[in-house]
């Protein structure tokens, strides 16, 4: 086939048509063409930016569909015979492509790749080898620092400790390339063109491959953006759950990602690796070479309500990168921001982008949303709503725009100055009294003052309706396959306790389809299956009938969710734990769920009863903790816990004599009491004359004399030796 370019794209309305159906993207359809609602109009034109860093993935799923057989070169060009004729300049190929490329950013796409890049690359190699076997189709993700990049697997081999994926690389056409996998390191290597004297290694691990189905592909789908009346139903108001961000660049020769603050906590979201908070999902935008330039940031609301966005540009391309940042969500208003200027990676350390959106002391551009206000910054805001379009030139960063929505679907829009107060508002409405689609340039002075205003309705977009038979003939395989539904989940397990968002195929929109769960333990919450302990549960989606569509209803498909991991258990005594012979009750820390929580012992001496220990002798004692399966979790075991027992002090020993007085030159008998053990005990004694022999005290010399004695008791047993107190025994002359 053909090579992959890096130039914009061309996205129009016969392609809008095929991906999303006429209702989403036509406020008005005659002779003339399509009068593109604004939200969709502005969707393509930054849609069409992104494609200048390649058209990889849309090359990939095509070359698919000619090798399922689901279009035929004939289809796509009259005058071909053969792949190798077809060319990217005829608008039927390039129709298909950038339609097909366009996919990536559809919701039942990013949900797939996104659960398979929770899997370690030998298990998508297993999954795409049963899929290949099976006569499914797939294209594969490959993420690195640089980029993604989309490539077209079509054979799995097994070599020696690895497995080899022969894919086609539209960068390398006519020359099929390998994807290496090590499954002792779960890493991947990919030399595209090795061939050739300066071929780059690409490498990576978990979670920066994905295996993506052509399943998930059925067209036409859900929109991203909110533009028919249908934005105003109570279905769409409730579902108000996720916003999408776009971060993308007209400049191929840049990477661009995104900055994300949460919280206080800023990352740089585009970063392999980044811990992002829950409920955030991140995916490159697949381009040439694995240097795609852009982004899409999804946010589910109920996790994240409130978050700062802004593009960053990364070096060499610095901060004169021009960027454009947009923001979709059910029931709003499409908010788009373009600008000349980008934050750099470098000034992510301590930003706060929520702190910067409030104060717009920052001339970077960003989105952010509290609540139920979005704010935007940038020279260039563009605001889409129903049938009405504003482009709002900003003084940036003197003032940043901030949106609420109002009655009957109007967006309220309030203009706030450096110090945050709101210095002026208008409303841009949902709908128009003449029907039309009204495009609205606004120039906004610092103080609030909206000039030279002008406005115009907008013109019919042609229609070409070669590529739209094309494109509606095969997408998602054809009429045959529409009316058909399946669960198009790529993995079909998971551990127990973590939700899985369901996807489908073959419904036109995600409100149509809905699912039930056979199986104890086993949840649905919309779209989201989980289960509560380990268990076997089997899904079933139903795409109700409508208009001239029969209900459709999938085979069910078993999902299996294992036991989760529990936390850490660790033995939380002290290491120094007692002394010999008294016993210690045992504690734990750490853990998951309920299970009872007991304990072993190793260590001569040591022996442990329920929680309780006891070392009969000085030492260490080696304590493990078990906890219980319980719920969603399995067994845990801590790691040995050294506990050392010191020796146990004596009993109080003192000194007597018998008699207790003496005579110079007749020896009196020692004696102690108290002490403990069966250590032998031993006196000394001082003084002028004075001498122990044994337990017997003598005294020599001229009467007076004074012995002070001393006993001491060795260790013995538990017990650390002991030593009295002094006392002071007497001889006189007789």
């Amino acid at each position: 086939m053909f090579e992959n370019t890096a130039v914009s794209g061309t996205l129009s309305a016969a392609e809008l048509m095929a991906l999303f159906g006429q209702e989403s993207v036509c406020a008005a359809v005659s002779k003339n063409g399509c009068v593109l609602f604004p939200a969709a109009a502005q969707w393509a034109r930054q849609v069409n930016e992104a494609m200048a860093g390649g058209r990889s993935e849309g090359i990939s799923i095509l070359a698919q569909r000619i090798f399922a057989d689901e279009v035929s070169v004939e289809e796509l060009d009259s005058q071909a015979t053969t792949t190798a004729q077809l060319s990217m300049s005829h608008p039927v190929v390039t129709g298909a492509i950038e339609t097909w490329w366009a996919t990536q950013f559809l919701t039942p796409v990013r949900d797939a790749a996104a659960a398979s890049r929770l899997y370690s690359p030998s298990s998508i190699v297993q999954e795409l080898s049963a899929g290949l076997l099976a006569g499914s189709g797939y294209t594969l993700a490959l993420t690195t620092a640089e980029g993604a990049h989309s490539v077209l697997p079509f054979a799995v081999h097994r070599r020696a400790d690895s497995y080899a994926v022969s894919v086609y690389d539209s960068d390398y056409p006519g020359i099929a390339q390998e994807l290496l996998v090590d499954p002792a390191t779960e890493g991947w290597s990919y030399s595209p063109g090795a061939a050739t004297p300066d071929a780059q290694v690409r490498s990576g691990g978990i979670g920066t491959i994905e295996l993506t189905p052509m399943s998930v592909r059925a067209l036409p789908a859900s929109a991203p953006f909110d533009a028919s009346m249908i934005a105003l139903s109570a279905a769409a108001r409730g579902s108000a759950d996720n916003v999408t961000l776009l971060i993308t660049s007209p400049d191929a020769s840049v990477r661009v990602g995104a900055a994300l603050t949460v919280k206080g906590r800023t990352i740089d979201v585009s970063e392999i690796g980044a811990r992002l908070p829950r409920g955030v999902v991140v995916r490159r935008i697949l381009g040439s070479g694995l240097t795609g330039a852009g982004v899409s940031v999804t946010i589910d609301r109920d996790r994240v309500p409130s978050f700062a966005v802004a593009p960053v540009a990364y070096a060499p391309a610095g901060s004169q990168t021009v960027t454009t940042i947009s923001i979709d969500a059910p029931s709003r208003p499409r908010i788009t921001v373009r600008s000349p200027n980008t934050m750099t990676a470098d000034a992510l350390k301590g930003a706060n982008l929520t702190r910067s959106r409030a104060s717009t002391r920052d001339a970077f551009p960003l989105v952010g949303v509290d609540g139920g206000r979005t704010f935007a910054r940038g020279p260039q805001v563009n605001i889409a709503n129903g049938l009405n379009s504003v482009n709002l030139t900003l003084p940036t960063p003197a003032l940043a725009v901030e949106v609420t929505m109002g009655s009957s679907g109007g967006a309220d829009i309030g203009f706030r100055s450096r110090r945050g107060a709101v210095v002026a508002t208008t409303v841009v409405p949902f709908d128009n009294p003449s029907g039309r689609v009204r495009v609205s340039d606004v120039r906004v002075l610092s103080g609030g003052r909206m000039i030279d205003t002008s406005e115009s309705f907008a013109r019919a977009v042609p229609i070409d309706t070669a590529v739209l038979e094309v494109l509606e003939a095969v997408a998602g395989g054809g009429t045959a396959a529409q009316s058909a539904i399946a669960i198009s989940n790529v993995r079909r397990s998971a551990v127990a306790g973590t939700p899985v968002m369901l996807t489908s195929s073959g419904g036109l929109s995600a409100d149509e389809v809905s699912f039930v769960v056979a199986g104890k333990n086993c949840d649905i919450d919309r779209r989201s299956l989980i289960a509560r302990a380990p268990a076997t549960c089997r899904v079933t989606a139903t795409r109700a009938a409508s208009g001239d569509r029969v209900e459709s209803v999938s085979a069910p498909v078993a999902f299996i969710f294992r036991a989760a991991d529990q936390a850490r258990l660790d033995v939380s005594n002290p290491a120094r734990a007692g002394v010999a012979g008294t016993p210690i009750r045992l504690t734990s820390a750490g853990g998951s769920g309920s299970g009872s929580v007991s304990f072993s012992v190793q260590g001569r001496g040591c022996s442990v009863a329920r929680n309780v220990l006891t070392a009969s002798r000085p030492g260490t004692c080696f304590v493990t903790a078990m906890k219980a399966a319980s719920g969603i979790y399995s067994a845990a075991r801590s790691g040995p816990r050294a506990l050392d027992f010191a020796r146990a002090s004596q009993r109080p020993l003192t000194v007597a004599s018998e008699p207790p007085a003496g005579v110079i030159g007749v020896p009196v008998q020692l004696t102690t009491q108290g002490g403990s053990g069966t250590g032998a005990v031993t006196y000394e004694a001082t003084g002028n004359g004075c001498s122990v022999s044994g337990a017997t005290l003598s005294a020599s010399g001229p009467a007076p004399v004074a012995c002070i004695v001393t006993a001491r008791r060795a260790a013995s047993g538990i017990y650390r030796a002991a030593v009295s107190d002094p006392v002071v025994i007497e001889f006189g002359s007789g």
